[in-house]
């Protein structure tokens, strides 16, 4: 999820360059929603990479239906893999591209493309890294300095959020924090009870109630009861609910309208600084590609161990960018 959507403000950059043009996007068909409504792609190209990856006939269909198929049959004058992946190497060269742009990232296959970038991404954020890309072949002119905000949240998605957000029965008029529990590794995991320490002593903090929002993956659902449970009884109960969201931009609108998010390091934290909401992310290890950049926060754990993050370092950083947001 977040290697589809830190692609995004490369994908601009390049409709900016050549408006004109016919921009395919192929990605994993668990992320297809992302795309939805994004006005700087004209085809999306989707591969079933879990049914692939398990050798099982719909994967297989997919690959030669669905992407190879379109693809050779289709006039590309350049393919960009942002990712550089053998296979996706190997794909790239099957469309006769006379531009076909790779980096030394997560293959060695450099005769695959026709321009390879012999050096690793910058130590930057990696929208910015992919930008450098793109610079880096001539395919923009520069790398801008901000990011800004680069996802648009769909309509339908918001309103569909913000009826589902009236059930939730928090104060309208308070500040909403939204704290993304889940992560898909579970070292990866601040503790629950870490989180509801770091709402308790937030609000304690804050010259106004706050409101939270407790938000979690599809399967994730005991991690978010148990920082609601770890709540029980403080001052917050009843300012603190669980966000049930139907789809990933659900999950953006409902990040949209927070004021903080406060997220472990998983994709839903970049969805978070996509929508512009100001956020800190608790990190296991400190890869600069996936550190949020400035404004927003970053906690990096001591020996890649989340659950000696403390509540205060947290807090601190957290009621630094509420304030910024004020």
């Amino acid at each position: 999820m977040g290697d589809t959507l830190l692609t995004f403000p490369a994908v601009a950059a390049l409709r900016r360059r050549y408006p004109r043009a016919h921009i395919a996007f192929l990605t994993d068909a668990r992320y297809a929603e992302l795309l939805q409504g994004n006005e700087h792609v004209d085809q999306v190209v989707l591969l079933d990479r879990v049914a692939l990856k398990g050798l099982r006939p719909a994967g297989i269909g997919s690959l030669f239906g669905d992407v190879v198929r379109p693809l050779v049959s289709g006039r590309w004058d350049a393919v960009i893999d942002f990712q550089s992946y053998t296979e996706t190497a190997f794909i790239g060269a099957l469309t006769r591209a006379t531009t076909r742009v790779g980096r030394r990232y997560k293959t060695t296959a450099s005769w695959l493309y026709s321009q390879w970038i012999d050096r690793p991404h910058p130590e930057s954020y990696m929208p910015f890294a992919h930008l450098d890309t793109l610079a880096t072949v001539g395919l923009i002119d520069e790398v801008p300095v901000e990011l800004g905000r680069y996802f648009r949240v769909p309509t339908p998605a918001r309103e569909a959020w913000a009826a589902h957000g009236v059930e939730l029965g928090l104060p309208p008029t308070s500040s909403r924090v939204g704290l993304f529990v889940g992560a898909a590794q579970e070292n990866r995991r601040w503790p629950a009870e870490h989180f509801a320490r770091l709402a308790i002593e937030l609000d304690q903090h804050s010259p106004s109630p706050l409101a939270f929002l407790v938000l979690a993956g599809p399967n994730e659902g005991g991690v978010a009861d148990a920082v609601i449970a770890a709540a029980a009884g403080s001052a917050i109960e009843g300012r603190l609910a669980r966000g049930h969201t139907a789809n990933l931009l659900e999950l953006a609108a409902a990040l949209e309208e927070c004021d903080l998010a406060v997220c472990n390091d998983t994709g839903p934290l970049h969805l978070g600084i996509a929508v512009g909401t100001p956020s800190c992310g608790i990190y296991r290890r400190p890869l600069p590609h996936f550190l949020a950049p400035p404004p927003h926060r970053c906690i990096v754990a001591a020996n890649r161990q989340v659950r000696l993050v403390e509540v205060a370092e947290v807090r601190t950083a957290a009621l630094e960018l509420l304030d910024r947001r004020r």
